[in-house]
């Protein structure tokens, strides 16, 4: 039974050596392979890496450009609004004057019309010449005057 005892731990010390050789074996064939495999991972995650790294400066460029957008826009939209205050202001000044011109236009055609009025009526009898001047003379002074001082009161 010794002997039994002592050739199955011969076998077994056999199928140990066996298999530590075998893994021996195995490491020195696919240890080439495998190194390979890593140097060529690892040029995989340093590529990824990189392009991790230009995404993310892009996302940083793009965020401050937006910012720069948006406020160039405010600058541009407050600048719209200034103007869009200024041509309500020519417009109403526009109205206005328009307005005080009709009415400078009515008043003219009111003497315009009276002038004329004057010049269509006949001479009067015995009247010189010097004296129907005189009298439209004094007539174009008075109108002269009250344009002046309506001008003054504005």
């Amino acid at each position: 039974m010794i002997q039994l005892i002592i050739y199955g731990l011969l076998a077994a010390g056999a199928i140990f050596g066996a298999i530590t050789a075998w893994h021996s074996i195995q490491h020195s064939i696919a240890a080439p392979f495998v190194a390979e495999q890593i140097t060529h991972d690892q040029q995989v995650v340093d590529a990824a890496n990189k392009r991790a790294d230009a995404a993310e400066a892009r996302a940083t460029n793009a965020e401050s450009d937006t910012q720069a957008c948006v406020s160039s826009a405010k600058t541009q939209s407050d600048l719209v609004a200034t103007w869009k205050a200024e041509a309500a202001r020519r417009l109403a000044e526009s109205a206005k004057a328009k307005a005080e011109g009709a009415a400078a236009r009515q008043v003219s055609q009111t003497a315009i019309q009276r002038y004329q009025e004057i010049a269509a009526r006949p001479p009067i009898k015995d009247e010189t010449c010097q004296a129907q001047l005189a009298k439209v003379d004094k007539l174009l002074r008075d109108a002269a005057t009250a344009r002046a001082a309506a001008k003054a009161g504005k």
